[in-house]
């Protein structure tokens, strides 16, 4: 049986303070990965990987982040 992957890469600037915080939250979320971060510039690369290209992506307290993929 052949899966199909459906990869998505995100560019996410957040205060750099917040970095490790939302690094954290993000690589919990299931096929979500913080490939490169960097605190001095506040800048994260992630990669979330699904079997659909319907997937959701939902961050709430104390930071935001929606992504909705159709």
């Amino acid at each position: 049986m052949h899966i199909n992957w459906q990869v998505c890469s995100l560019i996410v600037q957040a205060k750099g303070e917040q970095v490790q915080d939302i690094s954290t939250q993000l690589n919990a979320l299931p096929g979500c990965e913080v490939a490169v971060s960097d605190e001095q510039s506040g800048q994260m690369i992630a990669v979330v990987e699904a079997e659909h290209c319907r997937f959701n992506l939902s961050m709430q307290h104390p930071f935001q982040l929606s992504l909705s993929v159709f």
